[in-house]
């Protein structure tokens, strides 16, 4: 006898038909019904430019190093789907791809195995077709762009005659609607536009084709410029890219893309430092010294550059696509620990015990803390931390655990709490993930009280019938009355708050025990005794005399455990 685990994976989706629609620029994408009735969901990739790929065996989903992007999701028992590209149509001249995947509803879940590909011939229009938005010049005020396209690959030309012009109209963000700028129209398939801020700010273009009888035809997708980040952190320096164009930048045929490097204080060019194969490691580059076995030096400042590479998976267009991104630089980072945060006491906020007595309320239910912190004093403290952690304790002498992490603020509101008792410190993070020490601790602490009365009747008149803690539980929303008339400011100061355990004892004049209860589990902290004994017989008329012993909800231990001794006149 053997115990086998066995996975059940279902099998791909099949592909029916897919077409496109030249006019509205649409992809009507068909399947067969699923084979698997219990499919929750169809899912729909999509990505420019082929890349074939079978899956191995018993490999389900779609993996990353394919560049498809999920563009929408069907119920498991459609056959169809439009792809609109988010109501802008699909770019002319591209090839566009298509995979499904199935998956499955909870608590199972999973993928199915990706379906084949599926591509589309390009669209052919009378849009021009835009290649290239590469910057020639870092700068904030004389940057340069150069931006390429080329003509309509399926024009009507006695319809529509040549020479054809084009009209370039630039907006910012990567792909901002908002025209910034319209070029004149021009003959040539080129055009540098110069004095631009392309340190600070990304642009993207299109080109609209003008017939020689001055009909506007039919506009290009958008193209932006490659943008590049830079983070610093300790001896490296990480690098990422982005552009949104009609074209793809993660090819199978051309996956590199170029990283340069230079010395911010150098007269000379950077220089070809590495290349990344963008399938395998996204648009995202550590360099780390390893060019030439050189370390990054803390005192040196380097500026890159990266050069992307693309295609629109279309023979008749040029391939590939090489665009290069503005010039960014930054300083390796010093990995030491940033200095501790400083908790300024006259900046934070929490227990308040006036507004507690004063609520409308005996039952507020979540409670909030608010935290405020200074960055130590000095340049050096101020330049290394970049986010912060939390660390609470429940009780003085707890230990503290790190709750919250990355908090940019100099401040916290820590909301909905069951109570205000919580003890905080603060550790500084710095940009390789170092942390500083902690804070000192600042505590919040809750607003005890328990209060038992001297008298009640359990006589039947729904007044007063038990003892119990004061409470406004029997307060009738809207008029605010109940059985024993309104409940006021003075009876609410007496509320029940913050109480976790509490143990009753009474005892008669002879001091024999004859009550006695313990909250928990069901049982109110309010005691809410009917005037009956241990055995549920009722107890005379009379004096009688109780022992609370009651455990708080408090942050200080010296505070926790309270003993209560009293009277209570019982009269029926």
């Amino acid at each position: 006898f053997k115990t086998w685990n066995i996975k059940i994976i279902g099998p791909s989706p099949v592909w029916k038909n897919a077409t496109v629609n030249t006019t509205t620029r649409q992809a009507n994408l068909e399947w067969e019904p699923y084979t698997c009735k219990n499919a929750s969901s169809i899912q729909i990739y999509r990505r420019i430019n082929s890349y074939p790929w079978t899956p191995p065996a018993c490999v389900t989903g779609i993996p990353d190093f394919l560049g498809y992007t999920i563009i929408g999701t069907a119920a498991g028992t459609s056959t169809k789907y439009t792809d609109t590209n988010n109501g802008l149509g699909l770019a002319v001249g591209a090839q566009y791809c298509y995979r499904l995947v199935a998956t499955y509803p909870a608590p199972g879940g999973g993928s199915s195995v990706v379906s084949k590909e599926f591509c589309l011939e390009p669209i052919i229009g009378a849009a021009p077709i835009i290649t290239n938005v590469t910057i020639d010049k870092t700068d904030k005020t004389v940057g340069q762009i150069t931006v390429k396209w080329r003509s309509p690959l399926g024009i009507d030309k006695t319809k529509f005659p040549s020479p054809y012009t084009f009209a370039v109209t630039r907006a910012e963000g990567f792909s901002g609607k908002v025209a910034q700028k319209s070029f004149a129209p021009i003959r040539d398939s080129t055009l540098v536009d110069t004095g631009v801020n392309t340190f600070e700010k990304v642009y993207n273009y299109s080109v609209l084709l003008i017939d020689a009888n001055k009909n506007k035809l039919d506009t290009s997708a958008s193209a932006s410029t490659v943008r590049l980040e830079l983070k610093p952190r300790a001896g490296k320096i990480e690098l990422f890219w982005n552009a949104i164009v009609p074209w793809n930048n993660k090819t199978k045929e051309y996956p590199k893309h170029l990283i340069y490097r230079g010395l911010s204080n150098s007269s000379n060019p950077l220089t070809l430092i590495d290349s990344i194969d963008v399938n395998q490691n996204q648009f995202h580059y550590i360099d780390s010294g390893s060019y030439k076995k050189t370390p990054l030096l803390e005192t040196e400042t380097y500026c890159y550059q990266v050069a992307t590479k693309g295609a629109y998976g279309n023979k008749k267009l040029p391939e590939p696509l090489s665009n290069f991104s503005e010039i960014v630089c930054a300083k390796p980072i010093v990995e030491t620990a940033p200095c501790k945060p400083i908790i300024d006491p006259t900046l934070v906020s929490g227990t308040n015990c006036d507004d507690a007595l004063q609520a409308a309320s005996c039952n507020q239910k979540t409670f909030s803390n608010f935290l405020n912190w200074k960055r130590s004093t000095g340049t050096d403290c101020i330049d290394k931390t970049t986010t912060y952690n939390i660390y609470i304790a429940g009780s003085k002498g707890d230990e503290f655990k790190k709750v919250y992490q990355s908090v940019k603020d100099t401040f916290f509101v820590d909301s909905n709490l069951p109570s205000y008792a919580r003890c905080y410190k603060i550790s500084a993070v710095n940009r390789s993930g170092k942390e500083s020490e902690l804070s000192e601790a600042i505590c919040f602490d809750n607003c005890p009280y328990y209060e038992l009365p001297n008298v009640f009747t359990p006589n039947g008149d729904l007044c007063n019938e038990k003892f119990s803690a004061y409470n406004d539980r029997d307060a009738i929303l809207g008029d605010n009355n109940g059985p024993c008339g309104k409940v006021t400011t003075e009876m609410r100061k007496k509320c029940a708050r913050f109480v976790d355990k509490v143990v009753f004892t009474v005892v008669n004049r002879w001091g024999n025990e004859v009550y006695k209860y313990e909250s928990g589990s069901e049982r109110s902290i309010y005691i809410d005794w009917d005037g009956k004994d241990n055995n549920g017989r009722e107890l005379s008329t009379g004096v009688y005399y109780y022992t609370a012993d009651v455990t708080f909800n408090v942050v200080d231990p010296a505070k926790k455990n309270q003993k209560i001794k009293g009277w209570v006149q019982l009269i029926r």
